[in-house]
């Protein structure tokens, strides 16, 4: 965890933590408090605001008041929890550390990983979903690609980051299939479905406790399990 002491200096491993752990916490809620995100960032409130004050004046935060995230924000906040929720996955389960023990010391290595070497991890790891001591989803990359399997010959596209699962789209929405997460198998079971790179997908219903989630995609209805419908990606249309 970064070292903040009483000069409210925003350095750059303090704003990535910041903006990494209010994304978080907007991931589970539409509304966060200073109180919440002062808890979850472990730096003080009155301190806290302060920086918030620089993260708005350099264009990340755009509400000081309800704590919103300008696009800006939200694309460097989800990279950090990506980079994070990795380096978790990796201290797990090839360096053996208790579930308990990875966060903290995810949130020292978070910041010095490069773009690179973190494309690189998420292939040794075989494209994990989610992270292990709190099974969070592990945001999307930032590749130019229609599916993991491609990753490889992406470049770079960092409005990318921005797409939401199919799982999170508002019932009546409709959207378009950009990214599918997943290996050979799992693409290919999709695409049958016609949950193809650009598809037009609207959700009619999701079933509550995360149940099935009710679609309309090529004129045709299905009902899709929810982990299924957390590997598509979509961008609101």
């Amino acid at each position: 965890m970064p070292n903040h002491n009483h000069k409210p200096e925003l350095t750059k491993e303090i704003r990535e933590e910041i903006l990494e752990n209010l994304a978080a916490l907007l991931d589970i809620s539409p509304t966060v408090t200073f109180e919440a995100l002062s808890q979850r960032s472990q730096i003080p409130i009155n301190q806290l605001k302060l920086y918030v004050e620089f993260l708005k004046q350099e264009g990340y935060i755009e509400k000081v008041d309800e704590l919103h995230l300008t696009q800006k924000g939200l694309d460097l906040g989800h990279k950090m929890l990506r980079k994070h929720r990795l380096l978790e996955r990796l201290l797990h389960e090839k360096y053996g550390m208790k579930k308990s023990q990875v966060h903290d010391e995810a949130c020292r290595l978070e910041h010095t990983l490069s773009d690179e070497a973190e494309a690189a991890l998420c292939r040794y790891l075989k494209q994990p979903q989610n992270c292990p001591d709190d099974n969070r989803p592990i945001p999307i990359c930032s590749m130019d690609v229609d599916s993991c399997d491609d990753c490889k010959s992406g470049k770079s596209n960092h409005s990318r980051i921005s797409f939401i699962p199919l799982a999170k789209l508002e019932p009546g929405k409709c959207a378009q299939v950009k990214f599918i997460r997943g290996g050979r198998k799992s693409i290919r079971r999709l695409r049958d479905m016609g949950l193809v790179t650009n598809a037009k997908v609207t959700v009619m219903k999701r079933a509550p406790f995360k149940g099935p989630v009710e679609i309309n995609v090529c004129s045709t209805k299905l009902a899709i399990g929810r982990k299924i419908a957390e590997k598509v990606f979509v961008e609101v249309c």
